[in-house]
């Protein structure tokens, strides 16, 4: 083992000249950078100009909090494992109270009379099941008053500040929300694929086409990146944590999430572009794929849960992330592991065929672009097609199909029932599902 990572680190100096690449060990128990380069980067964020936080200049608002979003989170969660009856006595004790405890906080912040105000249940009130259940819900709005954070990077590496807001409004967004997670959270959403055009476009192409990808997968790519970001897309507010990229690639709270992956491609792809990009800033990934950080303070290296802690607080670690996003080497390793972890055409499908369990790929039954998008949809955000196992053994039953091939003649209904965000069957740009069968195929 020793003797191959000799070998590997001396290609790599060897590719680059021997300079450029020399990467101190990445195991977890080991730092990422040398002494001179933490130095290096503190020196690089400490000059003049560089980082500025400031308040936005507008008047307080409202805010749900973090607290109360994790409480109702965890509502929505216990609801569901109550009767019926029980069910609806919760959700009408929990409507008045997010109603009520608004209307107090938005007439003590503008001076405006609100009757609901005095709608606020009591304690005493709660349902006794969903206090033991859950206990009471803690403040569920705040007065809060934004704060600007302007990064500027030196002029050769970026000629524009990279620009975020924080506490993200939530307020009158209905139902409460419930992914809220760091009150100095920012969100960029990025120039979303699909809108590419011209020089653009075809640049993009010759991305998906440099990493092997065919264009029908390019047309699905698109497809779904649409309901999410750019390639530079930023999100540190909600359950993700930290999530970068035009499929929003996550840190997960313990920073060995999917960003971890696609940080990794890029390191194993392109050493010195990843060095250029991440590592001189202040940003790596450990050999298990685990964030890590250096803080552009004080120099301090840190891995997993509190690195990403480290992105969300400083935006200068933000904004590199951003920044890597306008550039190609970054959106290669995105692309790269998009079509490795969330491509749903090689998965197994398992169906109940003739009441004999039977599989086969999802390409054998899922075959149109339309179809593939609504399962990578599904996959990007949910974590799994299982879904698609329980609908076509409904499938396989109602038309009496008797070999799982057949069911691909019901793909437009398979789809139909696994529509997710949005309805990708009425996309003119995407291959559609072949129309269903006259009448049912029988034995």
């Amino acid at each position: 083992m020793r003797f191959f990572l000799l070998v590997v680190g001396m290609l790599l100096l060897a590719s680059c000249g021997g300079k450029g690449v020399n990467f101190p060990s990445s195991r977890p128990d080991t730092p990422l950078w040398t002494d001179d380069e933490r130095q290096a980067i503190v020196a690089y964020w400490s000059a003049e100009g560089r980082y500025a936080v400031e308040p936005i200049g507008e008047p307080e608002r409202i805010n749900v909090t973090v607290g109360g979003s994790e409480w109702y989170a965890q509502f929505l969660v216990a609801v569901k494992t109550v009767p019926n009856d029980r069910q609806a006595l919760w959700q009408e004790w929990v409507t008045q109270r997010i109603t009520a405890e608004k209307a107090r906080m938005t007439e003590a912040l503008t001076g405006m009379p609100n009757a609901k105000r005095d709608q606020i249940p009591s304690a005493d009130s709660m349902p006794e099941d969903l206090r033991t259940a859950l206990g009471e819900p803690p403040a569920l709005f705040e007065r809060v008053r934004p704060l600007r954070y302007t990064v500027k990077f030196a002029k050769d590496d970026a000629e524009a500040p990279f620009v975020y807001t924080d506490n993200v409004p939530f307020a009158d967004r209905k139902p409460y929300y419930s992914y809220y997670r760091s009150t100095n959270g920012v969100m960029k959403v990025g120039k979303q694929i699909r809108t590419y055009e011209g020089e653009e476009r075809q640049k993009l192409k010759a991305l998906l086409q440099s990493v092997g990808r065919s264009e029908s997968e390019a047309k699905i790519l698109f497809a779904v990146s649409a309901l999410e970001g750019g390639f530079e897309a930023i999100n540190t507010y909600d359950t993700g944590f930290v999530s970068i990229g035009f499929i929003q690639f996550i840190t997960a709270r313990e920073g060995n999430g999917s960003l971890g992956a696609v940080l990794a491609q890029y390191k194993s792809d392109d050493p010195a572009g990843f060095r250029a990009d991440f590592h001189r800033f202040g940003i790596d990934v450990t050999s298990d794929k685990v964030i890590a950080t250096v803080d552009p303070t004080t120099g301090a290296e840190s891995k997993g849960e509190e690195a990403v802690r480290a992105v969300i607080n400083d935006k200068r670690l933000t904004a590199t992330f951003e920044r890597a996003g306008l550039r190609e080497g970054f959106r290669r390793a995105q692309v790269k592991v998009a079509r490795e972890r969330y491509f749903p055409g090689e998965d197994t499908v398992t169906a109940i065929i003739g009441g004999v369990q039977r599989s086969t790929k999802v390409s054998t039954i899922i075959k149109s672009e339309a179809g593939l998008a609504t399962l990578m949809d599904r996959k990007v955000n949910r974590g799994n097609i299982r879904l698609l196992n329980d609908i076509a053994s409904k499938v396989a039953e109602k038309y009496k199909v008797m070999r799982i091939e057949d069911l691909a003649k019901y793909e437009y209904e398979i789809v139909q029932a696994l529509k997710f965000r949005t309805d990708f069957l009425t996309d003119t740009s995407l291959s559609q599902p072949q129309a269903l069968p006259a009448s049912p195929t029988r034995r």
